[in-house]
């Protein structure tokens, strides 16, 4: 019960997809597990100090860590994002509906399209790639460049493996990272739009 209230929660403050899965959604709204709350919140004395209210927090933190390590279901977040701590303790940044369809990889790809079966194929409309999926449309397709670079600005490539530590970086990359996702999210909608 707690399971469906809390998917619910993460999917809305989020605003992922339905086919979302839990533990994507409630890592990228930072919503922790509720289980894994009550057991803080059950380790803790009547009054804890704000030390041990941290201390309490970060073993909750990585808890969660070994959890997320441990699912299947999250390929592509995993793959961006191995390690949720900076993210979950970040003091900046909210996701919007188009930045947690590239984050999560359900959204407007013709790979997640096909995959759901509304396309009959799975490359990329624009480049002619084999697969379009967020990686593709967010490192690799040539259509973005542009956008890419736009945002880029004189940061370093952006990569699987540092997308998320520059997007963390500080608040102006994070802008940065979240307005190209928007810019090309929304195209990519249009585009879907257009082809009914």
């Amino acid at each position: 019960m707690m399971d469906k209230v809390q998917r619910r929660m993460a999917l809305s403050i989020c605003g992922a997809y339905k086919t979302t899965a839990t533990e994507t959604a409630s890592v990228l709204s930072s919503l922790i597990p509720l289980d894994l709350l009550a057991e803080e919140r059950g380790r803790m004395k009547k009054k804890p100090t704000e030390k041990e209210r941290a201390l309490e927090r970060e073993t909750t933190i990585n808890k969660w860590q070994t959890r997320w390590e441990q699912q299947t279901t999250s390929l592509w977040t995993h793959l961006i994002m191995p390690d949720i701590r900076p993210w979950v303790t970040r003091k900046y940044g909210s996701v919007s509906f188009r930045t947690t369809q590239m984050l999560s990889g359900h959204g407007c790809f013709v790979a997640y399209l096909h995959r759901i079966g509304r396309s009959e194929t799975a490359g990329c409309l624009f480049c002619g790639g084999e697969r379009d999926d967020a990686e593709h449309t967010l490192l690799v397709c040539e259509r973005w460049k542009s956008e890419r670079a736009k945002y880029r600005k004189n940061t370093e490539n952006w990569t699987t493996s540092n997308l998320i530590s520059i997007m963390l970086r500080s608040q102006e990359d994070w802008d940065a990272v979240q307005n190209m996702m928007e810019e090309i999210m929304k195209q990519k909608e249009e585009e879907e739009r257009r082809r009914g």
